[in-house]
């Protein structure tokens, strides 16, 4: 069987480790990964919006000019 005191020194020092990372998380870090990997996606969806809302006005005076 174990040695107890030794047992809990583990334990304490793997908490300890934990603690660190929990304190080490920066959660703005996070919010600017996700932000850095979606941002493109969204410019990317805009600018075919803009590309289909152009060329709805092109057909519209294309259909305008022939009536």
């Amino acid at each position: 069987m174990a040695d107890p005191k030794s047992v809990f020194r583990g334990h304490k020092v793997s908490l300890t480790r934990h603690k660190k990372v929990i304190n080490d998380f920066d959660v703005s870090t996070a919010i600017d990964q996700v932000e850095a990997e979606k941002n493109p996606v969204l410019d990317e969806i805009l600018g075919l919006e803009n590309k289909l809302a152009e060329w709805d006005t092109e057909l519209l005076k294309k259909e305008s000019e022939q009536e």
